[in-house]
């Protein structure tokens, strides 16, 4: 964000806030915004509010558990993912959370089972993919999550060929005589690029 934007930010959801004070929505965006300047204390008050008023939200569970990972409060980030479950809460960015979490833990058993539950679900694999491939680069290993995502990239029905189709048809609509493509020489998405 360019520089002031966070703090009109926080201005607008801190009057939003006091008007609505009902509203979930105000108190987790005031969380996250001050998680971003650094401000974790109040980051950390504004995201439990955010759960206080909507204690079956499982973005709130993720959010509180980025917090306590950022100062290192490894516990406390593990109390609220198993709050979350106990809940019958669950969800992608809980447990790609929790395996972040369960990284700075050094616990590769956690981490495997957060990858496998993530990667079951295919239109969110890509973020799991990222993370694992994260963790492996810390690691040095800079090619074992790196052919997964190649391989992915080919597999049919995934959120991935939509954007790639997608993708495309922007790339045709961008083609201009002047950046020396021609139009008529644009091609569909399946075929290369020359």
């Amino acid at each position: 964000m360019v520089t002031g934007e966070i703090e009109k930010s926080i201005q607008t959801y801190t009057l939003w806030a006091q008007s609505y004070p009902a509203d979930d929505i105000p108190a987790n965006n005031l969380g996250f915004d001050y998680s971003l300047i650094g401000q974790l204390d109040k980051a950390l008050t504004q995201t439990q509010e955010s759960l206080r008023l909507t204690p079956n939200s499982v973005i709130g569970y993720g959010n509180v558990m980025g917090i306590y990972l950022a100062p290192n409060r490894l516990d406390e980030a593990k109390a609220a993912f198993d709050k979350a479950i106990a809940l019958k809460l669950d969800g992608p960015g809980l447990r790609i959370t929790r395996y972040q979490l369960a990284f700075f833990q050094n616990d590769e058993t956690a981490m495997q089972e957060q990858a496998a539950w993530v990667l079951a679900k295919p239109s969110v694999q890509d973020q799991m993919l990222t993370a694992l491939s994260d963790s492996e680069a810390y690691h040095g290993r800079l090619t074992k999550h790196a052919n997964s995502r190649n391989a992915r990239w080919k597999q049919p029905n995934t959120m991935v060929l939509r954007r790639r189709q997608r993708s495309g048809r922007s790339m045709r609509r961008c083609a201009r005589p002047s950046s020396g493509m021609q139009l008529k020489r644009a091609k569909p998405w399946r075929k290369r690029w020359r």
